[in-house]
């Protein structure tokens, strides 16, 4: 009987032992991430964004469907110009997790047009424009890159859009302080290298 308790001990050491491995380079991370307008955007001085994190290891996605974002377009002499609703969807990929870096895929889909409608717990929530002129288009982004922990990177989006993110080291958590999450919203993301 002595003999099963001490295997039965050491088999369960072993088995700790190993999944430790499992939180170690290649445990979770945090991908913390933002998408705003820029000056670009049409309204100089509006800084209209959201913030989100993923929390979790390599082979995982996030779907991000952001809130409505009010672009415009003018001539050079702002005598005429367009307005569109830009509806924008993030995909954050984590594909590898390393000991200085991890490997991220992002890619978005955006529709600009007239209209945004988001459907939630059975409610509508719908935002639309004047009878004016209206840009109308639809396209998808997408990126992958090494990005060291702790390194703010930035998307350029169509309409002034921006996207910036930043990788924690794993080790820490969501709920830990994560130096790069309050560096995400810029107001020159010229600083930042391109993602």
């Amino acid at each position: 009987m002595r003999l099963i308790v001490i295997g039965s001990a050491v088999l369960a050491f072993a088995t700790l032992a190993g999944c430790a491995g499992w939180f170690g380079p290649q445990g979770p991370v945090v991908v913390d991430y933002y998408a705003g307008m820029t000056d670009l955007s049409g309204y100089p001085k509006m800084k209209v964004g959201e913030v989100d994190s993923l929390f979790d290891t390599s082979g995982v996605t996030k779907k991000h469907p952001f809130r409505p974002f009010n672009v415009r377009q003018c001539n050079t002499q702002r005598t005429e110009c367009s307005l569109g609703i830009v509806g924008l969807t993030s995909h954050v990929q984590i594909l590898s997790v390393g000991e200085s870096s991890a490997k991220l895929k992002v890619s978005f889909d955006y529709k600009v047009g007239d209209e945004w409608r988001n459907t939630v717990a059975g409610g509508a929530f719908v935002e639309k424009l004047p009878d004016l002129e209206v840009i109308l288009d639809q396209g998808e982004v997408s990126r992958t890159a090494e990005i060291p922990y702790g390194e703010v990177r930035h998307v350029e989006l169509p309409y002034g859009l921006i996207f910036t993110l930043c990788a924690s080291p794993p080790g820490v958590s969501n709920m830990d302080a994560r130096p790069c999450a309050s560096q995400l919203e810029v107001k020159d993301y010229s600083g930042a290298p391109a993602f």
